[in-house]
Formats: structure tokens, C-alpha cells, sequence
């Protein structure tokens, strides 16, 4: 049987993983009824990654405006 991981430590970790890692998790969340009143909210923390993907898009052609702004989003998934 293959052993399930938890993921710590998303500090380390780069925009590009961070990404697709937080919006797996958000939709395994919805899928399931086990999470009827997560805290932060779906919307906050769906939000708070939408946000982080926009700022990161924005960011790759390396201007240091769009790159300050993707480090604030990417501390705003962090919080929610």
C-alpha cells in the first residue's frame, strides 16, 4: 500500500509548486463533506491562490513591481 505524505514546509518550496499544490488540495476540500465550515473560508483561501497564479503570470517577464507583488501574494496564501 502505497504511504500518503503531508506536505510541510511550503516555504522552501517555489510559486510554480506552491500553485497547483494549494488549488489540489482546495478542490479535494469541495469535493468532500468532511470540511462543511473551513477556516480561513473556500472563497478566502481560493481568492488568496487566484491572486498568487495571477501575480505569478504576471510576474515571469521579471519586473521587480510584478515580482514584489507576487512575494505579497504568495505571503497572503500563507495567511488564509
Amino acid at each position: 500500500m502505497k504511504r500518503r505524505r503531508v506536505k510541510l514546509g511550503l516555504y522552501g518550496q517555489t510559486v510554480a509548486e506552491i500553485i497547483p499544490y494549494c488549488q489540489n488540495i482546495l478542490s479535494l476540500m469541495e469535493a468532500s463533506g468532511n470540511f462543511p465550515n473551513p477556516i480561513p473560508s473556500y472563497v478566502d483561501a481560493a481568492a488568496a491562490v487566484d491572486e498568487l497564479d495571477k501575480s505569478y503570470k504576471a510576474a515571469l517577464d521579471g519586473g521587480k513591481t510584478l515580482k514584489a507583488t507576487q512575494r505579497q501574494n504568495k505571503l497572503l496564501v500563507f495567511k488564509s
